[in-house]
């Protein structure tokens, strides 16, 4: 059973959706653990109302890549969107950066076209533009 660690800043907008991915991730056989634990994908819902709020999302962006060095890590929320080109550059280790507009298909894009989490690198790939 994959493990998820999810972690959100921000607004309940945020809390909301990070809920709906929650949810969506469970169904689909996805184990939740805490963001402090190894996982094989960890996702954050940023947010980027003030500069502490950058700074907070870069430090669990940080942590995740200590937690779970093979593990996928997904950015999305305001900092994503605001700053998708900076992220990129500051943290190659990141395979996906998606929009607020992206953020719901999250649990189709990591389960994969045939839900094979397994195959999730190459089709994340597909993702990258």
């Amino acid at each position: 059973m994959p493990k998820v660690a999810l972690a959100t800043l921000g607004c309940k907008v945020n809390q909301y959706e990070t809920q709906i991915l929650r949810e969506c991730l469970i169904q689909a056989g996805f184990r939740e653990v805490s963001f402090k634990e190894k996982a094989d994908f960890y996702i954050i819902n940023t947010c980027s109302v003030t500069e502490r709020a950058d700074h907070k999302s870069e430090e669990l962006i940080k942590a995740a890549k200590k937690n779970g060095s093979n593990a996928h890590l997904i950015v999305t929320g305001c900092y994503a969107e605001a700053g998708k080109d900076k992220l990129r550059k500051r943290f190659p280790q990141i395979d996906l950066v998606l929009g607020n507009e992206e953020k719901l298909k999250i649990p189709r894009i990591i389960t994969g076209p045939n839900e094979n989490y397994e195959d999730t690198k190459s089709f994340i790939q597909t993702f990258h533009a």
